[in-house]
């Protein structure tokens, strides 16, 4: 250790090449790391605009093929193909970081992605201390299938990882260890850009949504996102936005996805007129149009962490969403949003008629829920934390 440089060096593996989720937090990290005590270099496993922003910081991104089995392919030789996969895997990029650490003296390795397991991997044949930032719930995640079981990953998780990093509670429970190694797994809730995302930046909104939609003066406008691998509860809002419609309560739907897959969907509810549908636009883009939505919605109950929630509050935005999931860590009932009981469409369509006939508690929520961002969820806290634990690990 004597021999070490002071400047200490740490690999951030990562997986999607989009910059929104899991990558943007490393870019977070990156764009404000300390560059007098630490170098950087960061793996991902195709490329994308993530790559490029990396690499505009001037930071060295290095591309790792891709190859993931489905069990789905070989049901009557499910372990036969998990074996398979996992050595494919190994030789296309759980060597290769192994190497990868021991060539470029790696310090610490941080991983960002449940998917990325050449990060424990190399922790495990090289000694090398390992942070694992993970946002998503196991079970029943089809990302993981191909390569290990739930239970194969959970354990690699466990015993590869120095420090476990949670995006939620409702994430850090799923750990079987969790509440007897408190100090190794720890919540970390993503922050958000309050500056960013700053209501006072956008007092005269530009009038888009209306006049691109021609949605009447009189229509309430309720904005949601939908994600392919986190659309449960979709099919709820749209059978409440159904309830309201038969109830002549005037409103509009703003959904943030693909058009091509939810078409069919708003299509079957008869909820056509009342429905847009916008293609997700880049962080830097996202609070002008949240600064033109009067309600935001958060039906998934399974949602781990929803940062959507996060960013309308931050915006002033009164938001309705499942009394479950991460949700529940983020909205104080009745003071900083709304909660509803269960997956009901009638319980969510009371929710959601509750803000539209009361402005004055649109208005409250909306403050408070931004207060709150700002004293628990900005990204400020998230790296204060982070480089604290950098800190500490590599002393």
């Amino acid at each position: 250790m004597a021999n070490r440089p002071a400047k200490r060096k740490i690999l951030f593996v990562c997986h999607t090449p989009n910059t929104y989720g899991d990558p943007s937090n490393v870019y977070e990290i990156l764009q404000s790391l300390d560059r007098s005590r630490y170098d950087a270099v960061v793996t991902v496993h195709q490329e994308g605009a993530f790559q490029h922003a990396v690499e505009a910081l001037e930071y060295p991104v290095i591309t790792l093929q891709q190859i993931q089995l489905s069990k789905g392919e070989y049901p009557p030789l499910q372990e036969l193909g998990e074996r398979l996969s996992w050595w494919l895997w190994k030789q296309t990029r759980g060597e290769k970081v192994v190497k990868l650490v021991k060539e470029q003296k790696i310090d610490l390795i941080h991983t960002s992605s449940i998917v990325c397991f050449e990060g424990a991997y190399a922790a495990y044949q090289t000694g090398c201390p390992h942070l694992w930032q993970i946002q998503d719930i196991l079970p029943g995640n089809r990302r993981v299938f191909g390569v290990l079981s739930t239970l194969k990953t959970l354990k690699m998780i466990s015993q590869y990882s120095d420090k476990v990093l949670c995006a939620s509670d409702v994430v850090k429970r799923q750990f079987p260890g969790w509440q007897r190694q408190p100090e190794k797994y720890l919540t970390l809730y993503p922050g958000v850009h309050t500056n960013l995302f700053n209501p006072e930046k956008f007092s005269d909104p530009a009038p888009a949504l209306r006049e691109l939609f021609k949605i009447p003066s009189t229509h309430c406008i309720i904005g949601c996102a939908w994600k392919r691998k986190r659309s449960k509860g979709f099919r709820e809002l749209l059978d409440a936005c159904s309830i309201l419609k038969q109830q002549f309560i005037p409103f509009t739907l703003i959904v943030l996805g693909p058009q091509k897959a939810l078409q069919h969907q708003i299509m079957a509810s008869g909820l056509t007129e009342n429905t847009c549908v916008i293609e997700t636009p880049p962080q830097q883009a996202l609070p002008n149009l949240l600064q033109q939505i009067d309600i935001w919605v958060s039906p998934n109950p399974k949602d781990p962490f929803p940062q959507h929630v996060l960013e309308a509050m931050a915006m002033k935005i009164p938001v309705v969403a499942n009394n479950s999931g991460g949700a529940t860590e983020i909205i104080i009932p009745n003071k900083t949003g709304i909660l509803v009981k269960g997956d009901s469409p009638d319980n969510l369509a009371q929710g959601i008629q509750r803000l539209i006939e009361d402005a004055r508690l649109r208005e409250s929520l909306g403050t408070a829920g931004r207060e709150r961002v700002l004293n628990e969820f900005t990204i400020q806290h998230t790296l204060t934390k982070i480089y604290s634990l950098y800190e500490h690990i590599l002393g």
